[in-house]
């Protein structure tokens, strides 16, 4: 039975170094802030109007249809259960 309980020393606690994590959030976050505003849909009228094109749904629909299809498998596999 004992072999089945794993040792103490198999369950470490993870120092975490709470000011680096800090620096390095906030690097990213001011990395962010300082890219090129691109992909802003709110900026870029030409990326408003190709999104907003003639072929909005089909494109939608195409990205859309992995995610329902694997909706639909996990919804089949979890009423087999």
């Amino acid at each position: 039975m004992s072999r089945l309980i794993p040792a103490l020393s198999t369950f470490r606690v993870m120092r975490i170094n709470h000011r680096r994590l800090t620096i390095v959030g906030l690097v990213l976050l001011y990395g962010l802030h300082c890219l090129p505003a691109y992909a802003c849909t709110t900026c870029n009228r030409p990326l408003q109007e190709a999104i907003s094109g003639a072929d909005f749904f089909g494109i939608f629909l195409k990205m859309m249809l992995p995610v329902l299809l694997l909706g639909l498998v996990i919804r089949f596999l979890y009423r087999l259960r």
